[in-house]
């Protein structure tokens, strides 16, 4: 099962932050998309100054391969890409926090579609109450012509007398 982020937008922003159509949904983790294609993945999420940054240190690592040789500058391209799918998700949702998005929670399920699903359904679930306790005393019922006495599982809450076939 995967993990990910739920971003909405902030109040102040120009999206209604109860809009389902304005929150994004990011998968925590490895991003393979951004392993197997490391220049069309930035492209394609519009993150024009993480592939400015990936291309000037693929140049860099390929110049010093030219400088060094064997086979450490290779190893050194393989690391490149590794980290960069491991932080490409952390990427998209650092650009969301800069347009004004913060955390509204946090979701699973194995595809996005099931997140999505599991998020708005918890969202949209009322809170758990919890029947409340008395403090050692025992509840009271006063019908309309009898006495106080402990109530029983046949009586009725409120104003109300009891049932008409409730004999005491």
């Amino acid at each position: 099962m995967k993990v990910y982020t739920v971003l909405s937008p902030s109040p102040a922003g120009s999206a209604d932050p109860a809009d389902p159509r304005s929150v994004v949904v990011v998968k925590e983790g490895f991003s393979w998309p951004a392993f197997y294609l490391p220049v069309l993945w930035p492209l394609y999420q519009r993150l024009w100054l993480v592939l400015i940054v990936y291309l000037a240190v693929m140049a860099g690592l390929a110049a010093a391969g030219e400088l060094a040789g064997g086979p450490l500058p290779g190893l050194a391209a393989v690391a490149a890409h590794v980290f960069f799918a491991l932080e490409a998700n952390e990427f998209r949702r650092r650009r969301y926090e800069r347009r004004g998005y913060r955390l509204a929670g946090i979701t699973k399920g194995d595809t996005l579609v099931e997140a999505e699903i599991g998020y708005f359904a918890g969202r949209d679930a009322p809170p758990v109450v919890k029947p409340h306790e008395p403090a050692g005393e025992p509840v009271q019922h006063l019908a309309s012509g009898g006495s106080a006495g402990p109530a029983s599982s046949s009586d009725v809450i409120g104003l109300f007398p009891p049932p008409a076939g409730d004999v005491r």
